[in-house]
């Protein structure tokens, strides 16, 4: 589909583009080539950059011979490049400050050493001449400080402070003062002195350039110099010189030639002028009274004194100790004498605290042998304390605890001489003992036999004898395979009794444990002592011993579990603890009252069912 006529259609504008560009050369000539190189350096960023190299050096050099803008633009981007290369290379910058470093330390260190002594012996004249007296006189008659006083006397001018007006606005644009300036609200210092050129302006009606130059309150002048869109004004203390005039004429000039165009176009903003402060700060000059330099002769007199007396404390101190010589020759020989008797005395207290160390390690020793051998206890470590010794371990609930068998030790003291008893501090963890004793004492526990019916244990075979009622022996079943350390059981010598008659007393035996189980027996805050004269704890006492006669007649167990209560006041850690002190109390009272031990148990509280301060009971018969 495509023809000769499609093909040679790009290629008909050629001569036309020709021609044009012959007639572009006749008109424009050379004109013309060098647009196309203007334009090509136009469009080609590097060559700005080769160009602007050529001149950048003059071009700072003559910003800065006009003014100090450029240092204060170029000042941010040097400290960030003196920061980077300390960071990055600080042993750089360290070698090329050595070699000014060492000589520029020691004439600081000449100046502090000469300025502090001028200052002593300026101190010397002022605390002794008739003149300074004079001036803590006059500062204490006025009311006035000391310091005060003396730079009112010795000072012959100083500028306290400058202020940078609107001329236009009269607002304040920017103020500085003396560190011992005593200075009001700036705002309203400008104002009044606007204020008061204003009303003389009006009131005397001066024409022309003709303004206020000066006033004067008391010791205070202030100089105003105008400008074309701003006004600087100093408060001076003293006689100001005409030099003053001229440093004020010349700031005014800097300020409005570096921010002449923010003058113009002020409208309130204040924050440009921050960058011309340092202007402000370099009129804050002052200049005190020539005064005829004398020569330190108080510091002269005073450190020849000073030398006299140590050289004769010197003297003195000599013969003193030409004296003490031959009477310390045999002090030394006494002490050495009595150092030497010392040391032995304390190397035979040693020696006895050593040997008393040992006999007490000894009985230590024995108590834990003892405390091993009792069935159902394990001793896991000990710890020697200040007091005594701490002792962790296993205990089986139905052991008995060391404290109840295990006797006192004396302790030994600093000097070797026992006369206080060691405390022990036990701390047991919880287990099931499978040594025999324990064995047979748990399962009498559980198993409650009857008086015909006997438990032995003889290795690993729980033997049972004697006769029981069926319901016994099927109890027996359930529990001997749960025994520890029992793997046969031998009932070949047990008879099955014949079942015995309804027991008698049961429904009193249901009553007081319902009354029991309901009963509780509440403490104070914080209290876990047991006040044995209650009576709700005493009738609480009397229905479990009616509850183990009646059960004992009808030839069944009782097994109570006491349970220790707090509110919810405390901490968790602090409330278990007082619960465990609460039930064992209460426990340790109806032991104490005839209850037998090997019925009780303690139960622990679980989470926050109960939120009171008490023990509760339960009682199970079977």
């Amino acid at each position: 589909m495509y023809s000769e006529n499609n093909t040679s259609a790009p290629l008909a504008p050629e001569p036309q583009a020709h021609d044009m560009q012959r007639l572009r050369d006749l008109l424009l000539g050379k004109d013309y080539e060098s647009l196309l190189e203007l334009r090509r350096q136009i469009n080609t960023p590097e060559l700005h950059s080769e160009q602007i190299a050529r001149v950048v050096s003059e071009a700072l050099q003559l910003r800065a011979s006009q003014d100090e803008t450029l240092s204060e633009v170029l000042s941010p981007t040097i400290e960030n490049a003196l920061s980077r290369s300390i960071e990055s290379d600080p042993q750089r910058l360290a070698n090329a400050l050595y070699p000014v470093m060492g000589p520029a330390i020691r004439q600081s260190i000449q100046e502090a050493l000469a300025q502090t002594f001028d200052t002593f012996n300026q101190l010397l004249e002022q605390s002794l001449s008739p003149k300074f007296l004079g001036w803590r006189f006059d500062a204490w008659r006025t009311g006035r400080s000391y310091s005060e006083v003396v730079l009112l006397n010795t000072l012959e001018y100083q500028v306290e402070q400058v202020f940078l007006i609107h001329s236009d606005t009269g607002l304040l644009l920017r103020h500085a003062e003396a560190p011992q300036a005593i200075s009001k609200d700036p705002d309203m210092v400008s104002g009044m002195l606007t204020a008061i050129q204003d009303f003389i302006a009006d009131s005397f009606s001066i024409q022309g350039d003709a303004s206020l130059k000066r006033l004067r309150l008391g010791e205070l002048s202030v100089l105003i110099e105008r400008g074309p869109r701003a006004v600087l004004a100093a408060v001076v203390r003293g006689n100001p010189p005409g030099d003053l005039v001229e440093l004020l004429t010349e700031t005014q000039e800097s300020i409005h030639q570096q921010m002449a165009h923010t003058l113009v176009n002020y409208e309130g903003d204040s924050e440009p002028f921050v960058r011309i402060h340092h202007l402000l700060e370099d009129c804050l000059v002052s200049q005190r009274q020539q005064r005829v330099k004398t020569k330190p002769w108080f510091a002269g007199l005073l450190l020849l004194t000073l030398l006299s007396l140590v050289a004769y404390w010197g003297y003195q101190h000599h013969r003193a100790g030409q004296d003490e010589l031959a009477l310390g020759q045999s002090e030394q020989q006494a002490a050495a004498q009595s150092l030497q008797d010392e040391l032995e005395q304390k190397k035979k207290l040693q020696q006895l605290a050593a040997q008393a160390e040992r006999e007490q390690e000894q009985v230590f020793r024995e108590r834990i042998k003892q405390i091993n051998a009792e069935p159902g206890v394990v001793v896991v470590n000990t710890d020697k304390t200040e007091t005594g010794y701490r002792i962790e371990g296993l205990l089986d609930p139905l052991a008995r605890h060391p404290d109840t068998f295990v006797e006192r030790m004396p302790l030994l003291t600093r000097v070797g001489v026992r006369d206080v008893d060691a405390t022990f501090d036990y701390s047991f963890q919880p287990y099931v003992s499978a040594e025999p004793a324990m064995v047979m004492k748990r399962a009498h526990l559980v198993l409650q036999p009857a008086k015909n019916t006997v438990l032995n244990l003889r290795d690993s075979v729980f033997v049972v004898s004697g006769v029981a009622e069926q319901g016994w022996r099927n109890k027996l079943e359930n529990y001997w395979r749960n025994m520890p350390g029992v793997t046969t059981l031998d009932v070949s010598r047990l008879k099955v009794a014949e079942p015995t008659p309804v027991r008698e007393h049961t429904a009193a035996i249901n009553r007081l444990v319902d009354t029991i189980n309901r009963a509780k027996y509440l403490f104070g805050a914080g209290r876990t002592d047991v006040d044995e004269t209650s009576p709700r704890l005493n009738q609480q006492l009397r229905h479990i011993k009616e509850l183990l006669r009646l059960a004992q007649v009808n030839e069944q167990a009782v097994r109570i579990i006491l349970t220790g209560n707090t509110d919810q006041s405390g901490s968790a850690r602090i409330n278990e603890q007082v619960s465990a002190d609460r039930a064992v109390n209460v426990r340790d009272f109806l032991i104490g009252r005839g209850v037998p031990a090997a019925i009780i148990s303690l139960g622990k509280k679980r989470g926050s069912e109960v939120n009171e301060r008490s023990v509760t009971y339960w009682v199970r018969v079977y």
